[in-house]
């Protein structure tokens, strides 16, 4: 029996966000936005916030500057 792979990102039932959200979620980290003012633009927590900053979720999406070759 083989076990199904997760779906990752957008593709997940429960995600709120999607991988356009990713790259400016973390900008606006790196640009000095607080992370309350962040979570409630996207209706997420300040932990998710966090988790994407440090790409302990959604890793799979490409930072901003990673896409540009910077």
């Amino acid at each position: 029996m083989r076990l199904k792979e997760a779906k990752k990102g957008s593709q997940h039932h429960n995600a709120t966000l999607t991988e356009e959200d990713i790259p400016k979620i973390r900008k606006m980290v790196r640009d000095g936005v607080p992370v309350k003012e962040i979570a409630a633009k996207y209706k997420i927590t300040t932990q998710t916030v966090g988790s994407i900053k440090n790409f302990r979720s959604w890793r799979h999406v490409p930072d901003e500057s990673e896409e540009r070759g910077l």
